[in-house]
C-alpha cells in the first residue's frame, strides 16, 4: 500500500500548473497501474487520468480529484515546501489526488465484488475551469454513464475531518470579465481635442458594482469583484485614449449570471453609441454553478454517519466556484466540503497546506460510499 502522506508531501514539492500537470500525471498513473485496474486511460484532457473498477454492464459512479496547482509563490518554511519558485499546492489538490490513489488501492482489493463498478477521474486544469470540460469532450467519455458522480474539497474554517454538506447550490457559477474601451489620446491640456474612455469606465465600474443589487428579485445571491482598471500611460501631457476593466462575476444561479452579463453588454454598447467609443468585450474563466442533488448528499451523509464523522449542513452555497459543475449538471451528483481546521490558512493563502491528518478519514469516506 502507498504511503499516502508521504505522496501528498511528494506531490506538494513538485507542483505543476493548469494544463502542464505532465509529472504530476505520470507519478500518478505509476502507482494506478500498480493495483491493475480494469481500464487505465491517460493523456485525457492533456494529461488527465481515468482508471475503471469493476465491470461495465451498468453505469456505476465516478470520483473526480484536480491535479494542477496555483501560480502562486509558496510562503511556508515546511519541509516539504514547493520546489518550484512561484508555483504551489495551495488549493488542497495534492490531499484529493492522495485521497483517491487510496480510494484506488481499497477498490482494487475487491475488484471482482464491488457492487457497482467505480471509475476515478484525475482531472487537470480545474483552477482555470477549463479541466472539466475538455474532459468530457474527450473520446474516452463517448458512451459512458453514471449513476452517480461526487467530488470533495478541503474547506478551512471548519473542523477538521467535519463534512460539510447542502442540496442544491453548493458552490456560485462564475465568469471573468475582461472589458476595453478605445477612444482617442490628446494633449492633457486640450483634452477636448480627444476622446477619453475614463467617464465611460467609471460608468461601467459603477455598474458591475451594483449588478448584484437585483439578485434578491431573482431569488438569487450575487457577488461581483473589480479586480483590475487601467486608464492612459503614465504621462501627464496626454489625455487617455485607451482603458480596460477586470471583473469576477458571481452568483448562485446560473441564470441570473446571465443576466448579469447581459446588463453589462448592454451597457458596453450604450457607452459605444453615446461616447462613441470603440468596445471589445471578453468572458473567461466561466464556471456553471455547482448544484447537489438530494440523494447523493443523502449518499455521504450516510456514509459519514457510519464513519462517525460529524456532519454540518450549510445554510448557504459557499462563494468560489468548482469546474465540477460540468460533471453534476450532467449525472446527478454531489461536491461536499471536508473542514480543514479553524486555524487553517484560508485557501490561496501562501501558508496553506492540506491536512496529513484528512487523508485517511477521506479514503474510509468513499470506502463506505463504494463498497459498503
Amino acid at each position: 500500500m502507498t504511503d499516502l502522506i508521504a505522496l501528498r508531501h511528494t506531490l506538494h514539492q513538485h507542483p505543476e500548473r493548469s494544463g502542464k500537470e505532465q509529472r504530476t500525471s505520470t507519478r500518478i498513473a505509476t502507482l494506478l497501474k500498480e493495483t491493475h485496474p480494469r481500464e487505465l486511460y491517460t493523456g485525457i484532457a492533456g494529461h488527465g487520468i481515468l482508471v475503471h473498477y469493476g465491470h461495465r454492464h451498468q453505469p456505476g459512479i465516478l470520483l473526480r480529484a484536480e491535479l494542477d496547482a496555483l501560480p502562486i509563490r509558496e510562503r511556508s518554511e515546511l519541509p516539504h515546501a514547493s520546489a518550484v519558485p512561484g508555483t504551489a499546492h495551495l488549493c488542497g489538490h495534492d490531499g484529493h489526488m492522495s485521497i483517491l490513489v487510496g480510494v484506488a488501492e481499497r477498490l482494487a482489493q475487491r475488484q471482482d465484488s464491488l457492487p457497482v463498478p467505480v471509475t476515478l477521474l484525475f482531472q487537470p486544469a480545474e483552477e482555470t475551469g477549463q479541466g472539466a470540460a475538455a474532459c468530457l469532450a474527450d473520446q474516452v467519455f463517448d458512451g459512458r454513464d453514471f449513476d452517480m458522480v461526487f467530488a470533495l474539497h478541503n474547506i478551512p474554517g471548519y473542523d477538521e475531518g467535519t463534512v460539510l454538506l447542502r442540496e442544491g447550490s453548493f458552490a456560485m457559477a462564475s465568469v471573468g470579465m475582461d472589458a476595453q474601451l478605445s477612444g482617442q489620446t490628446s494633449h492633457a491640456a486640450e483634452p477636448q481635442r480627444g476622446n477619453s474612455p475614463v467617464p465611460a469606465l467609471i460608468d461601467l465600474a459603477e455598474l458591475v458594482m451594483t449588478l448584484p443589487d437585483t439578485a434578491p428579485s431573482h431569488d438569487a445571491r450575487a457577488i461581483t469583484t473589480i479586480i483590475h482598471l487601467l486608464a492612459g500611460s503614465e504621462a501627464f501631457g496626454t489625455t487617455p485614449g485607451d482603458a480596460r476593466l477586470l471583473a469576477t462575476l458571481r452568483s448562485d444561479s446560473d441564470s441570473f449570471l446571465s443576466v448579469m452579463k447581459g446588463q453589462v453588454e448592454e451597457e458596453l454598447q450604450k457607452l459605444q453609441r453615446l461616447r462613441g467609443l470603440e468596445t471589445e468585450l471578453q468572458w473567461k474563466e466561466e464556471f456553471p454553478a455547482t448544484v447537489n442533488d438530494a440523494r447523493a448528499v443523502a449518499m455521504i451523509a450516510g456514509a459519514a454517519e457510519q464513519c462517525g464523522m460529524s456532519v454540518e449542513t450549510l445554510s448557504e452555497p459557499f462563494p468560489w466556484s468548482e469546474d465540477f459543475a460540468h460533471f453534476s449538471s450532467r449525472w446527478p451528483g454531489a461536491l461536499f466540503g471536508l473542514g480543514s481546521g479553524t486555524a487553517q490558512p484560508h485557501l490561496h493563502s501562501g501558508y496553506y497546506d492540506f491536512p496529513d491528518a484528512l487523508i485517511e478519514p477521506a479514503v474510509e469516506l468513499w470506502a463506505r460510499l463504494l463498497v459498503k
